[in-house]
Formats: C-alpha cells, structure tokens, sequence
C-alpha cells in the first residue's frame, strides 16, 4: 500500500494517475491551463505485454502508437492505455477513461482502437478538448488583463442598465401612443420633447441615469437616430414574438386595409389571424407604404411576400379587405391574384367592416360622392369643434350628429338618416349664424356656415342624400343578420339576395321618383344650382340618371365580389350547436362534402365524421357561443381526443367571417384605424404600431426576463459607439 509521500511522488510523475485520485473537473482552471498545455503523457510501457495463445508469442506496446492515435496516452503507475480527452472530459465510463481497468489487450489493439476512435463519447470529449485548448490562451491572462476585462464588464453591465431604462422609456410612449419628439430639443428648451423630457425625470430618482447623463460624451441616449433604432429594436423583437405563434398555428387568414394621410400618402394595414392557445386572435402586423404603386399587381406581391416571410403561405384559408375597388375587384382584383397563389384562400367578407363603411369606400373613387361623403364628415367637425356651435345644434336642431373619423369615410346609415331627418333644421341652424350679429360669431363659422348652407342646398347634395337614406338602412339590416347568423349560412344567403333584390329594383325603379323629390321636395333650382346654363332639364336629368346607375351598379357589384364565396361556407353549419340534435339523427353529409370540396387537404374525413357523429350525440360543449366552443374543446383535452373536431372549430374561428367581436378585446383592425389617424406619417410607424395595437403582446414579452436583452441584441447589431457586449 501506497503512503502518502509515495503517492504524491507518483502523482508528481504520473498525470494519469494523478487525475485518477482529482477529477479534472474538480482542479482549479490554472491546474486544468497547466495540464492541458503540457499535453498527453506518452510513456514507454514496458510492463504492458499481451501472450498469443496459439503461437505464445508475447506482443510488447510500441511507442509508435502514440504518433498514429494523437488521442492515445499511456500511465506509467498503471502500465496501461488511456484516451486523453476522455480521461478529461467524458461522463460515459470506458476501458479507455476507467481507471480501474484502462486497456491492456495489445492482441486486439486496432480493433479496439478503431471502435472507440468512431464513438460519440469519444468524439464529444475531443471536441470539448479541442474548444478549451484553443481558448485557454484567451482566458489564461496576467492580472493586469484579467483586471481589465473585469472593468469592461462593469461597464458594460451599466451600460446595459442605463439602456434598459432607455428601452422602458420607448415601450411606456409606443404602448399609449404619445409622441416623441420636440420641436426643440435643445439643452436650453423648456420643452424637449416627451422622450427627452421623461428621461431627464426618471434621472432624477435614478443614479445610475442620472450619473450617465452627467457624464456620456459619445453615447447620451437622447438622439432621433437612438429613438428611432430603439424604436424598430423593439418592433422588430414582437414581430419574431408574432412569427413563433403563427408558426404554431394550424391556420391563417389574412386581412388588409388602406388609410390614407392628409398628404394622401397610402399605409396598408396587415392583420392575421389564427388560433393561439385555444383562442383566436387578430395580431397587426405593420404598415406597407403603397403610395407608389397602388395596383392590384403591387398589393398581392407584397401580400405574397409578407406571408412567405411570416411562413404562413401554405397556411392561408381567407382573405378579407376594405372596400378600395383595387383590392376587392372580381376579376383584377388582389383577392383574386392571390387566390391563384393559394386556391384555398376564400375571399370573405369581415365583420369588422361594417357593410355601410365598404359600401361609402367602394364608391369613392366616384368624384360626386367623394365630395358627398367630404360634406357629411365636414359637418360633424363642424360642430364637434366648438362648444358653441354644438350648443347652438342642440337648441335648434334638438340632435347631434353622430360621430365620424375625420380621415376616414365611417359613414353608418346614422349620420345619413340623421342629416336626412332634419335637412331644414341644419338649413334654419346656418341661416340664423349668418342672420345673427356679425360680432356674435368668429369668422371661420361664418365662412364655413356660408360654405356648408351652400352645399346643402345644392342639387347634387340632396340627390345622393336621399339615395343613400334608401339604400343605407338595408345595408346595415343586412350587416346585422350576418353578423348575428355567422353559421347558419342559407340564412345569410338569403339576406344577401334579399339586399340584392332591393338594389336591382332600386336601379329600376327608384331613380323618377328619386329625380322628383329632389326636384320638388326641397324646391331647388337645379339649372343655376349645377351651374350648366347650356344644358337643357332633359340633358340635366340625363346626367343624374347617369350618376344614379354609376352609384347603385357599384353597390351591386360591391355585394356580388364580397360575398361571391358565400356558398363555398355551406359546411360553417357543421358547428351550428341549434342542429346537432338534428345531425344526430342524419349525419349532415353534404356539408362534409361541402368542405371536403373547400379545403381538401387538411382533414382525414373519415376520423372527422366520427368525431362529429360523437360531438353532435354526447352534448360535450356547454356554451352557446361558437367562440367559446374552441376554448372548451382545448381546456378540456377533448383536442387530443378529437383531433379533426379541434381542427374543424379552429379552422372555423381562423375564418374572417366569425369575427362577429371579441369579448376580451377590441378587433384589431378598429385599433389600427384609430391609430393610423394620430400617427400617420411618422417615422417608424409600423413598430410604434405593433407596440400600441399589440400592447398585450408587449407586456407578455416584458414579463420575460431575457426581453431586455433581446432588445440589447438587436440594438447592438449595428456599429455603436458605446460598449454593450460583455467579454
């Protein structure tokens, strides 16, 4: 038996044996530096023999070995073979890395040499050899290096914390949509800008900012371009946020809207929608600057391109738009370019787009109506702006004008039957403004009372006022039976031709008496209000009947390309709740063919009919709205149990035109649109509308403790002048 003086000699001569008594593992790093540079012990064995039985020749190890198998080392203590990096750093025990029985067979050498060499094991622990000896001289450093480093590190570690707060500041002004920026910033300003001016307070009760303010020459945070670039950091860090959940859905449709900016520059708005965890969800996506090229061609090409990038081309079963005739035309359309990209993407009608407000759009690019739809508008700011003028509304016409966006056409059939109803009470209301006192009133109400009095007297105006107060009221009927049918598909089918029916007899029918209330009814000069003194009435009716065929023929064509794939929604009823016990009793198999016809790769048909047949005769779903039966069907396991059904509801939820509303939240595209018209035009308006429109996805990714760092990662992809990265 070994004492210790002798064990500590061999331990001194001897690595193998050494690291049989200490781990490598367990040393210090300067023993491990010490070891690995001196490398692999490559001993003479001569105590390491093997005996051929049949011949009994004795084999004696050959140094030579060592150079053929750079991993091979011997022991001297032991007077066996060893594999040098396994010794090291392999956790899978072997006659190569034991120490209790190392390898001794020289008969069978270069069989066993030839199997360890190709193990994982083996090559693992290379591996890890190799990655610590090449850098072993970066970390084996002097004291002065090392101190260095440390420094660094504390640097940037504060560097880091004053960035974060940074962040913070940018995540608190893009969630509730307050501006940046100042109109001078400069030190000697009272007022910096919110960005600026928030930062200098958080300073105040913080040292660390407050120290780095004090002190930064090349990096004080405070910039436009450090604003913009936190900006985009942090959008760009929810859209990788919104690509991981789509790439987990199963499902996704596609929404796009157009807004425009006073300078008439064309934003379009992106939405999908697919299910996350067992809910659907309407996630904004960003703003695409059209203004350039605003054709059909441009529109799908960018819808392509954003859904190959968001990995969801395959994945896309609806489409829906607003009612800019570029994108919902039947034939040039962007719902059909795309449609011959992916044939399965249905182009539905969504209900958050109110019918009246498609409708207004749709006609717009029609000069007479633009400038109907400008006036209505123009009257409700009219009055929405000042307290008197609304005071004045109130004792006159004893009822305020419903209210609109002012930079979009949200025209419901209110404000039109409003405006409709009490025509002669606005004209009596603007005949007093200017009747009264000069001195009573400021001159923009008496130039825009003059105005406004004007064109409400106007032919045209009173012509398209009554046209649409007939037609409106059966839009919105409409738009509520869809709404509230979403499922019973031959119920939604026969509004749509019941409104279908209406305007065509409208078109036949309406226009004389039309002609003559206009005529007659408010007793308007038609020759000297159309100001065409060389047209005759026949000529002037003429062109009326013109606009009256240009106004309805677009309505109707309106309604044929938006709910043209109605009929391919048929097998919507498979999850109409008020017919499973009637789909118990006969299995509604023309609606399985129904979707089978629709989406035919999606489903094993043969699995979703028996499920269905279960569903429909168990009663597993208790509540009444469809919305809710994804969320029971997914919390209860019963997606795991059936499958086909959890797909079908998920499917059906995916679909624009069960979008009825959300109970937990606003529809996505209703935010976007409040949005756009605060924001339009500044710098970076996609990623400040993903922090706002998205907000609860913000504060989901806020809650992670590596979202900062994240942010960091992205914002140090570009060349800073200021340390951020840890050595």
């Amino acid at each position: 038996m070994l004492n210790e003086n002798d064990d500590a000699n061999i331990a001194n001569t001897d690595i193998v044996y050494k690291l049989s008594k200490q781990t490598f593992s367990s040393l210090s790093f300067g023993e491990k530096i010490r070891i690995t540079t001196d490398g692999r012990p490559t001993p003479k064995l001569d105590n390491l023999k093997s005996t051929i039985k049949k011949s009994g020749v004795i084999r004696t190890f050959n140094p030579e070995n060592y150079g053929k198998y750079p991993w091979m080392c011997g022991s001297l203590h032991f007077q066996k073979l060893f594999c040098w990096p396994c010794i090291l750093f392999s956790d899978k025990t072997s006659a190569w890395n034991s120490f209790n029985k190392g390898y001794s067979d020289l008969n069978n050498l270069h069989t066993a040499v030839q199997r360890h060499s190709s193990s994982e094991s083996h090559l693992l622990a290379w591996l890890k050899l190799k990655s610590f000896s090449s850098t072993r001289m970066d970390t084996s450093l002097s004291k002065a290096q090392e101190l260095a480093i440390s420094k660094h590190n504390e640097k940037v570690k504060n560097n880091r914390e004053v960035l974060k707060r940074l962040i913070a500041t940018v995540c608190l002004l893009g969630k509730q949509e307050i501006g940046f920026r100042g109109h001078d910033e400069s030190s000697s300003s009272c007022n910096r800008g919110n960005y600026i001016e928030m930062i200098h307070t958080i300073a105040e009760f913080d040292e660390k900012l407050y120290n780095h303010l004090e002190n930064a020459t090349v990096f004080t945070g405070l910039s436009s371009n450090i604003q913009n670039d936190l900006i985009q950091c942090i959008g760009d860090t929810i859209s990788i946020e919104i690509k991981n959940r789509i790439i987990e859905a199963t499902f996704v449709a596609i929404s796009m809207d157009e807004s425009s900016d006073v300078s008439n520059f064309s934003q379009l708005s992106v939405v999908f929608r697919y299910i996350h965890k067992n809910h659907c969800a309407e996630t904004f996506i960003g703003f695409f600057d059209v203004s350039a090229d605003r054709t059909a061609n441009a529109i799908s090409k960018l819808a392509v391109d954003i859904l190959k990038e968001f990995g969801c081309l395959e994945k896309l079963i609806a489409q829906t738009y607003d009612g800019a005739a570029v994108m919902s035309g039947h034939l040039n359309g962007v719902q059909a370019k795309l449609k011959n990209e992916v044939p399965e993407a249905l182009f539905i009608h969504c209900y958050s787009h109110r019918l009246n407000l498609v409708l207004s759009q749709s006609v717009s690019y029609i000069k007479q109506c633009k400038i109907f739809f400008s006036t209505l508008n123009g009257l409700v700011a009219f009055f929405s702006t000042s307290t008197k003028r609304t005071n004045l509304l109130d004792t006159v016409v004893k009822k305020r004008l419903p209210k609109a966006a002012p930079t979009r056409w949200s025209y419901s059939a209110r404000l039109v039957e409003t405006v409709f109803e009490h025509y002669e009470d606005l004209i009596s209301l603007f005949e007093h403004i200017l009747d009264d006192d000069a001195n009573n009133w400021d001159q923009i109400t008496l130039r825009e009372s003059v105005g406004y009095l004007a064109t409400l007297k106007d032919f045209e105006f009173v012509f398209l006022l009554r046209l649409f107060f007939e037609v409106f009221p059966h839009t919105e009927i409409t738009f509520n039976v869809l709404q509230n049918k979403q499922t019973d598909i031959p119920a939604c089918k026969n509004q749509i031709e019941t409104l279908k029916c209406f305007l065509n007899n409208t078109r036949c029918n309406f226009f004389e008496h039309l002609w003559k209330y206009s005529c007659e009814n408010r007793k308007v000069d038609t020759v000297r209000r159309k100001r065409r003194r060389n047209h005759d009435d026949d000529e002037l009716k003429d062109s009326y009947r013109k606009l009256f065929f240009e106004v309805v023929d677009c309505l109707i064509v309106q309604i044929n390309d938006r709910f043209q794939d109605l009929k391919e929604l048929n097998f919507l009823q498979l999850a109409e709740q008020s017919k499973f016990e009637e789909f118990a009793r006969c299995f509604p198999d023309n609606l399985l063919n129904d979707l089978k016809l629709v989406y035919p790769k999606h489903f094993d048909f043969v699995r979703l009919k028996s499920e269905l047949n279960v569903l429909y005769k168990t009663k597993i779903l208790k509540s009444n709205k469809i919305s809710e039966h994804l969320e029971e069907l997914g919390q209860d396991e019963y997606n795991i149990i059936m499958p086909e059904v959890y797909k079908l509801y998920s499917l059906i939820m995916t679909i624009p035109s069960t979008s009825a509303s959300f109970e937990r939240s606003v529809p996505a595209l209703k935010r976007i649109k409040t949005y756009v018209r605060n924001t339009m035009g500044e710098d970076r308006l996609s990623s400040l509308g993903l922090m706002s429109i998205e907000k609860n996805i913000l504060f989901s990714l806020k809650q992670k403790e590596d979202f900062y760092n994240h942010v960091i990662a992205k914002f140090c992809e570009r060349n800073r002048r200021m340390e951020f990265n840890f050595k």
